[in-house]
């Protein structure tokens, strides 16, 4: 059986849910911005040099996903905040939300993981079996390393809120009456 909310509680519910999903494009926003900033030749907390080959083509690989998950992930993000996940585009907005919180957590951790190992020296080459200077073109461990690798739990976990939240007004009848990003297309009019 499902609990019903009274519309003054949905509405509470849905502005909670919407400032959830606006962290969550602030999130994307920065670490989109970051990229390009070290894309353009910033140093500041700079991961580090590609690797080459081998792992060139998994670094080219991964800056391609990088590219096209910033406009996935803002889309996402705006159409929870603006009530324009409804229908059939719920279920797609909520996997995407999925795989992005599980995504960004898996790396987060495993990064925090892999600097926890090498700078305890329970492991030299981390979990990964790759030297720092492999992984990331240094040879010490930086603030800068620990920063990037919390930022990308932060945003697991900012996600993840997200995801329990979009899923918790998606059941929830009632939803707020947006029209849509794209309302001629369900037959109505602007």
């Amino acid at each position: 059986m499902v609990a019903r909310s009274s519309p003054r509680d949905l509405g509470t519910d849905v502005g909670r849910t919407a400032s959830v999903a606006y962290t969550a494009l602030g999130w994307v926003v920065v670490f989109f911005a970051f990229h390009v900033y070290w894309y353009r030749g910033g140093s500041v907390a700079s991961p580090g040099k590609l690797p080459h080959a081998p792992h060139a083509l998994i670094a080219q690989t991964l800056g391609v996903v990088v590219t096209v998950a910033f406009p996935f992930g803002a889309l996402v993000c705006l159409s929870i905040a603006r009530g324009w996940a409804r229908g059939r585009a719920a279920s797609i907005i909520t996997a995407l939300v999925r795989i992005g919180w599980v995504l960004l957590l898996l790396r987060g951790s495993s990064g925090i993981l892999d600097d926890l190992t090498r700078a305890t020296g329970v492991l030299s080459n981390g979990v990964t079996g790759l030297s720092l200077e492999d992984a990331t073109g240094h040879a010490h461990l930086r603030w800068s390393d620990w920063a990037i690798d919390a930022y990308f739990l932060a945003g697991g976990i900012i996600f993840w809120v997200l995801a329990v939240r979009h899923r918790g007004q998606h059941t929830t009848a009632g939803r707020r009456g947006a029209r849509g990003i794209w309302p001629a297309f369900r037959g109505t009019s602007s």
